[in-house]
């Protein structure tokens, strides 16, 4: 009877541990276009038993930050946008804007962190973009006879077909 006790225990205490695990998920758009703002979102749970806690999120090298919300600050030397210290559990939502150089054209990754009561976790979610005009240029240069273009079948052709069917 203990053993069949013990088992039961385990088994009802480890879904709830599991569900208080600290997160951090990014939201980015589809695609970026070079030399245009974009936001990225975060929504960022300590968790229950979290005491302190920072995040971090790191954008693609040379990119512009701006306009960081919740009195986040944007740290020059690690190029790192920052949050915190909180001294609660409080889930919160950040985020910021990024703009592209003229330049760019390649995939770029972003990468990011919360850190509770000393441990790390990294954040989860959207992570890549990639340059809307070149994704389209390169739909249009190798698209398949007879696929529609219109791919969501809303009458507009936009980039927001060319994503739809990449999907």
């Amino acid at each position: 009877m203990k053993q069949n006790l013990i088992a039961v225990l385990i088994f009802v205490a480890l879904p709830a541990a599991v569900l208080c695990q600290p997160s951090s998920v990014r939201d980015l758009p589809d695609y970026y276009v070079p030399d245009k703002a974009l936001e990225v979102n975060l929504s960022i749970d300590p968790g229950e038993d979290s005491l302190a806690w920072v995040a971090e999120d790191i954008p693609p090298q040379g990119w512009t930050v701006s306009d960081i919300s919740e009195s986040g600050v944007y740290d020059t030397v690690n190029k790192k946008v920052k949050w915190g210290l909180y001294m609660d559990n409080i889930p919160r939502d950040f985020s910021y804007k990024l703009t592209p150089p003229k330049e760019e054209k390649a995939k770029v990754t972003l990468t990011g962190i919360v850190s509770v009561n000393g441990s790390s976790y990294n954040t989860i979610g959207d992570d890549t973009l990639e340059n809307g005009p070149e994704l389209l240029l390169r739909y249009l240069l190798d698209r398949p006879q007879g696929r529609a273009i219109d791919a969501n079948e809303d009458t507009i052709v936009d980039i927001s077909d060319l994503i739809h069917m990449i999907k």
